[in-house]
């Protein structure tokens, strides 16, 4: 009765060590007898009598009954029939073999979240997503700052901006790299196994989309690199690039969530969404010859994605261990569309103190860094600012 108990707080997911150090044998059994279901017992009993100590994950799911999840009004108390006593008692005695139960059933148990993510699959591409798009904001202000206060400055920094783009695109490799790599060589990653032959199934397809991800990226950092290396190649290449890699993740994102919770599929929609309309923008600036407004909206779209995946995150994947979403509760998504507006709002903010931050460093430092041989001299194009002003 016992380590059925003990099974059964498992299946609730709390601490072990709680259980042994702060738990008195009459207060598991109270608690055993007010929470746990008979399915679970039925569900671990069936599974057990198949699985033969093995450590295997895959080969334990697959000898796992499918049975529907507990309910309050089966509530009921398993008092054996797998182990008896003196099965129950050996078993606890055997430390090895015991944590081995907890691991092996505490993760079959999750098996489900576990398949569909979790909250670093999540806050790592928006840290990156979040941190290229500050980047980007601040270049694209520094490049109008300097052309605003100073043109002959501006001239000047012009082989300090082809290093920074190559720079830029080294980073860019990098954290490409970076995701792919964790995607295909985490322990459940797939090790670049597609197909797997002798099982006749694909191998973690939604690992593979998110190294499709990671991989046109990469290739705008390779492009990148190309542009400002090589004279003969036109700069918008990279912009071009960056639309398609744009349009790429949203593509993959729109086919990410099938047989997903309804909430699940409305997180996903707005960060297709986002995805959509920063490569739209990318592809408009091919054509409008580096207008800093149009370069603002497509960085601000860039850290809303990022920030939204954090957001995702939290939602689905809880860090802090606490409830989870109810995930066909309506409210839930009225509540999550007012926060994708404040998500945007704070894009804004974000952009308003790197505004800020940068002007007042060119202003106060980067004359002393830019030569210039003429000064600040006015001419007649100077004096012609309406539009005109807004362009590089």
């Amino acid at each position: 009765m016992v380590s059925s108990a003990y099974l059964m707080l498992d299946t609730l997911k709390l601490p072990i060590k709680k259980i042994y150090r702060g738990w008195p044998r009459g207060r598991v059994v109270k608690f055993a007898r007010s929470a746990a279901g008979g399915p679970v017992f039925r569900w671990f009993e069936s599974w057990a009598r198949t699985w033969h100590c093995s450590s295997d994950h895959a080969e334990a799911a697959s000898h796992m009954p499918q049975l529907e999840e507990p309910t309050t009004k089966n509530i009921q108390l398993c008092t054996g029939g797998l182990w008896g006593e003196k099965g129950k008692n050996k078993i606890l005695k055997k430390k090895a073999f015991k944590k081995k139960i907890y691991r092996q059933f505490h993760i079959i148990s999750s098996f489900k979240s576990a398949d569909m993510g979790s909250f670093r699959g999540h806050a790592l591409p928006g840290s990156f997503i979040f941190f290229t798009g500050a980047w980007w904001t601040a270049k694209c202000i520094l490049k109008y700052a300097c052309k605003k206060h100073k043109r002959t400055s501006y001239l000047g920094c012009k082989a300090l901006f082809q290093r920074i783009e190559i720079l830029e695109g080294i980073v860019l490799i990098c954290m490409a790299l970076t995701g792919m790599t964790g995607e295909q060589f985490v322990p459940a990653g797939p090790h670049l196994v597609l197909y797997d032959h002798k099982e006749g199934q694909w191998v973690r397809l939604l690992s593979w989309h998110h190294f499709t991800m990671y991989f046109f990226f990469g290739l705008l950092g390779v492009m990148n690199i190309l542009c400002f290396t090589i004279s003969s190649l036109p700069t918008s290449l990279t912009k071009l690039m960056l639309s398609n890699a744009f349009f790429v993740e949203a593509f993959i994102f729109y086919n990410h969530t099938h047989g997903r919770e309804m909430l699940d599929i409305f997180l996903h929609q707005l960060l297709v969404l986002v995805t959509f309309l920063a490569g739209l923008v990318a592809f408009v600036e091919l054509f409008t010859r580096t207008n800093v407004i149009v370069e603002l909206l497509r960085t601000s779209l860039v850290l809303l994605q990022g920030s939204w995946l954090w957001q995702i995150g939290f939602v689905l994947y809880p860090p802090s261990g606490g409830p989870a979403w109810d995930p066909n509760d309506h409210d839930n998504i009225m509540f999550l569309t007012i926060c994708f507006c404040w998500h945007y709002a704070l894009t804004f903010i974000v952009i308003g103190v790197i505004y800020a931050f940068v002007t007042w460093l060119v202003t106060s430092r980067l004359r002393r860094f830019c030569p210039s041989e003429v000064g600040l001299l006015k001419t007649a194009d100077r004096e012609q600012e309406s539009e005109e002003e807004m362009r590089f």
